[in-house]
């Protein structure tokens, strides 16, 4: 959800849209800002990135835990990760995703929010990590960001890898806590409404079934925490990304009993140093399933071996997964069988797990994945249009015998994925010049997997060219004055009253507030519990 500045359209948003006993092992408090495992709280201004900024702060959080960085230095780019999540339709031909995806929106406005399907295709294709001195965000200018390359798409400077994402039921708080104590943090999407936020804005308290529109990261819970009328007690601590001005120093309660949570959404990463390649058919998580047995035939596109096997997988899940090598055409369990692993998955999602047995390939080599479910394989929906398959990439076990999807106009290529480790081949080295913006580096970039080898240089200073008043204070609006750096063209913004001293953009909308008449808080929220819930949508799409 974007940052609403106008206080017109908050209420116009308003108008819109209107005792659990802690798990066994489970603490009834907990905290991952108390730990010190969570970064600073970032301010997305009026851009709708919320989503980007929930995902990365946990994976951030992620890093810390496992000692990949200090938290100190880890900076992930929520600009990097919105555009290609925004822009999941890959346009490369030499790639196995060609095809693959869809682009939500048709400009680089930044102004849309993102979607959890949108999110996972992102992370599960290697495409939505990167570094903030690299890809810096522009708070107050959409425009300074996006229009990356393809080539950026899978080459970004960065050596972290998603190796697992868990979408949770909002009921399962066992679950939920468990993974943020072990990650620390999972995003989660829910209403917001500015009138909603309790006293301080420290709370958010819904009553009606609201469609999500805005995304925040989990990173704590208090089971004995309760707040006015609530009919049940505890709540999640969240981070938000509306600057520390917003509610306690820009984290706020979420109520366990809060009706419009949903995709809850946990993600582990790993430091990826090896060489590795992923191959894949399967870009977009847009999935059907007609059969508990799929398969992917793949020509490895390097020598190495196969160590590691990528599934997308519902909830509850066993798999018997089978390798085979030099398999016949449209027969892929033929051939040598070379490895057998069997897995359980408790939560939806995407996961990568080690083989017991690699496998030795050399490039060009035919082999297959063959994947038994205990309830059902996840198979792209080719009528969604969100996939390119392509006969003999992907098959379905129907009836006692293998159908290529290829064939198949509803059903696309099978959710598998296989990872090949080898040795690097470093390619040139070559440099760019450090800016306002942006770091400078010289790298050297591996030609097989991407990985990056690399030292940076430090940014320079900016030169801030005078102030300009770019709007007077008023009695419902703050002023805002501006300068620009002459070298990148950064701008820095500061907000003042009628006054003229400077205030916090929620500081003013609160004071503000706090003059209405005391009946408008009463009249809106018993206008909010007649509204109609499909007119309550047509709004919200409308502001969202």
């Amino acid at each position: 959800m974007k940052r609403i500045i106008s206080v017109l359209a908050v209420i116009v948003l308003v108008i819109s849209c209107a005792s659990i006993a802690s798990a066994a092992g489970l603490p009834s408090k907990y905290s991952s800002v108390s730990k010190g495992y969570v970064t600073s709280v970032k301010e997305q201004g009026n851009n709708g990135t919320c989503g980007a900024f929930a995902a990365l702060s946990c994976i951030e959080s992620d890093i810390i835990i496992k000692g990949y960085a200090k938290k100190s230095n880890i900076d992930l780019s929520e600009a990097y990760m919105y555009y290609f999540a925004s822009h999941t339709l890959c346009t490369d031909e030499n790639s196995n995703y060609y095809g693959d995806g869809m682009d939500i929106i048709n400009d680089e406005s930044f102004s849309f929010g993102l979607n959890i399907n949108s999110i996972v295709s992102a992370f599960k294709t290697d495409s939505a990590l990167a570094f903030e001195k690299d890809f810096p965000y522009h708070m107050l200018d959409g425009n300074k960001m996006g229009k990356y390359t393809e080539k950026q798409r899978f080459s970004s400077g960065c050596n972290y890898r998603i190796d697992d994402i868990a979408l949770f039921e909002k009921t399962d708080k066992s679950g939920i806590k468990n993974w943020v104590m072990k990650h620390g943090g999972v995003s989660v999407f829910f209403n917001a409404n500015m009138f909603d936020f309790g006293d301080s804005a420290t709370v958010a308290i819904n009553k009606m079934h609201l469609v999500p529109n805005h995304a925040v990261a989990i990173v704590g819970w208090d089971d004995g925490f309760r707040y006015g009328n609530m009919n049940g007690t505890g709540a999640w601590l969240c981070k938000n990304s509306w600057s520390e001005g917003f509610g306690d120093n820009g984290y706020f309660w979420l109520p366990y009993e809060d009706p419009t949570i949903d995709n809850v959404c946990g993600y582990s990463v790993t430091l990826n140093n090896n060489c590795t390649v992923k191959e894949s058919y399967n870009g977009f998580a847009s999935y059907d399933s007609g059969t508990e047995k799929s398969a992917s035939v793949f020509k490895a596109s390097q020598s190495g071996l196969i160590k590691s096997i990528g599934l997308s997988t519902a909830a509850d899940t066993d798999v018997t997964v089978n390798i085979y090598l030099d398999n016949k055409e449209g027969k892929p369990d033929s051939g040598k069988k070379v490895s057998t692993i069997k897995k359980h998955f408790n939560y939806d999602g995407y996961h990568i797990f080690k083989l017991s047995v690699p496998v030795a390939v050399k490039k060009g080599q035919k082999y297959s994945v063959v994947v038994t479910y205990s309830n059902f394989a996840l198979l792209e929906l080719s009528s969604s249009g969100f996939c390119n398959d392509k006969e003999k990439q992907s098959y379905a076990y129907y009836n006692g015998s293998w159908d290529d999807l290829g064939q198949n106009s509803y059903y696309g290529n099978a959710a598998i994925d296989a990872v090949i480790e080898a040795t690097h081949s470093y390619g040139k080295e070559y440099s760019k010049a450090p800016t306002c913006a942006t770091v400078g580096y010289r790298m050297r970039t591996c030609s097989k997997c991407g990985k990056v080898q690399r030292t940076d240089t430090a940014k320079l200073k900016h030169s801030f060219g005078e102030w300009k008043v770019e709007k007077s204070a008023s009695f419902n609006s703050p002023g805002a004055k501006v300068r620009t750096c002459k070298k990148c063209g950064t701008d820095e913004i500061v907000y003042f009253d009628t006054n003229g001293n400077t205030v916090n953009l929620y500081d003013y909308s609160n004071d503000f507030l706090s003059q209405l008449p005391s009946a408008i808080p009463t009249f809106v929220d018993s206008l909010v519990s007649t509204i109609q819930y499909d007119i309550s949508q047509k709004l919200l799409g409308i502001l969202s």
